[in-house]
């Protein structure tokens, strides 16, 4: 009978509360940036008073996404995790942490944005405006959305936090009898559990800790000098438009030059030691694998076959290697680059960042949902490779069998249907990461439209230089 694998129905309490938390941050940053003209939201942030502007309330909505999104997944994992340690102290003290401090964070945001709201609706009915923001009062209409959005997101946050250890319990009983009815239609044998995460996986490359240590050095300052160089484009560009002579454009050039040399002799350094700390970690494991495959029981090659065994040792360590080193190397480098450039935007406009920071929940959220989806793909993916690798060496391991009794056709046939079926899993992964780097294209380049508009409109307003719209662009 087929193996049944659990997974979490998508329609749950942890996935709900983090839409409503997505909603909350993308919300807030949507209505701060429609609050009125540049010079007034610039404003409001300079000359905050706490009823005359809004931006702290803008701040925390995006904090709340970012924060309470991670919390309530962790406190999932704990959940799930204390169902198989169910004596493990360590992870009943995360859960416990995680509620405690989603309450507490949600409590105070709470708290905070009615008496912020009590105070404005004070304002507009004239007690207590001289006290917080002088004779006259005036706040975009927009701004008061975002006030009531923050009170009714921060209630329904509460609730959420408040109500999580129930809906944890319940998630708990629903894998409880999943797992009861999968042990009563399995048919033999002892489910197998194991669950790989990035600290399991960092263990293997702690011999070549140097070599990525060596490799992260240059991945910062390859990485610094990529994000340095838009600077000085637009330095140049300024130094064209307004410099009557060539000195300037001379001596930003020079400076591109030598920053491009040093990004390209340390992007030398970070390929070549993270290439080979992943080539160091796959020999290893290859041979630690072989190592205790062959040590295993007689018994362990009936219920393995040799084909799947073999596949195992070839393409799936090379998956392991990219993720220790290679995957690593990517997710350090775009995050580094990612907070960097947005700190030189906001020293070069503020305004233009924060239009472009609000496309930016959207891309982060869809990423995570498809990294997901695809390791599940990816999972199949493998799985099918080790049955065709199986099918491929039984019939090539006896071939004298094969051709004695004319089996040729048929061993072609079991070899076709495996690759037929890996090709359908790899089939899927090409179509979903076609629609997701379609979907991620456009929203990022409406996003470089947006900002080119919104940018063509402060230049000539006058408010920036055509050169610091170059570099944000």
């Amino acid at each position: 009978m087929a193996r049944v694998y659990y997974t979490l129905p998508f329609f749950r309490f942890t996935n709900f509360i983090r839409l409503v938390v997505f909603i909350d941050g993308c919300l807030s940053a949507a209505l701060w940036i429609a609050g009125g003209n540049t010079g007034y939201m610039e404003d409001s942030v300079t000359h905050w008073t706490i009823t005359g502007s809004v931006f702290e309330l803008a701040c925390m909505g995006l904090l709340r996404m970012m924060i309470l999104f991670h919390l309530f997944t962790k406190v999932e994992d704990y959940s799930l995790a204390l169902l198989e340690n169910p004596y493990n102290q360590t992870l009943m003290s995360k859960k416990r942490r995680g509620h405690i401090v989603t309450s507490i964070l949600s409590f105070i945001s709470f708290a905070y944005s009615v008496t912020k709201g009590g105070l404005i609706l004070s304002c507009l009915k004239g007690s207590f405006c001289a006290m917080f923001s002088g004779d006259s009062y005036q706040l975009h209409p927009t701004y008061y959305a975002l006030v009531i959005s923050s009170v009714v997101f921060s209630l329904l946050e509460l609730i959420a936090s408040v109500a999580c250890p129930m809906f944890m319990r319940r998630l708990q009983v629903l894998r409880i009898q999943h797992e009861l009815k999968d042990e009563e239609i399995e048919e033999e044998g002892k489910k197998k559990k194991g669950k790989a995460d990035l600290g399991r996986l960092f263990t293997l490359a702690k011999a070549e800790i140097w070599l990525i240590l060596l490799g992260m050095i240059g991945l910062v300052v390859s990485s610094g000098t990529t994000m340095i160089v838009p600077l000085f484009f637009g330095r140049v560009v300024d130094a064209a438009v307004t410099s009557s002579t060539m000195d300037k454009v001379n001596y930003y050039i020079l400076i591109l030059l030598g920053i491009f040399i040093c990004g390209s002799l340390a992007s030398l350094v970070r390929s070549w030691a993270f290439t080979l700390a992943g080539i160091r970690v796959v020999c290893r494991l290859r041979r630690d694998l072989f190592s205790a495959i062959i040590k295993q029981e007689i018994a362990f090659f009936d219920t393995n076959r040799t084909g799947e065994l073999t596949s195992r040792l070839s393409s799936d360590t090379q998956v392991v290697q990219n993720a220790v080193t290679v995957n690593v190397s990517m997710l350090v480098r775009y995050l580094f680059q990612i907070f960097g450039s947005v700190v030189i935007m906001l020293t070069q406009s503020p305004s233009l960042t924060g239009v472009l920071l609000a496309v930016v929940p959207i891309v982060a959220v869809g990423a995570v949902v498809f990294g997901r989806f695809a390791q599940s793909l990816q999972k199949k993916f493998q799985d099918a490779l080790g049955e065709a690798s199986t099918a491929a060496e039984e019939s090539i391991s006896s071939i004298r069998t094969v051709r004695s009794f004319v089996g040729e056709s048929k061993a072609y046939d079991s070899y076709s249907k495996e690759i037929a079926n890996s090709y359908k899993f790899g089939k899927s992964l090409a179509v979903w990461a076609g629609v997701f780097n379609g979907l991620i294209g456009t929203v990022s380049q409406g996003a470089i439209v947006l900002v080119l508009w919104y940018g063509g409109k402060l230049v000539q307003g006058n408010e920036i230089t055509v050169g610091k719209l170059t570099v944000c662009l």
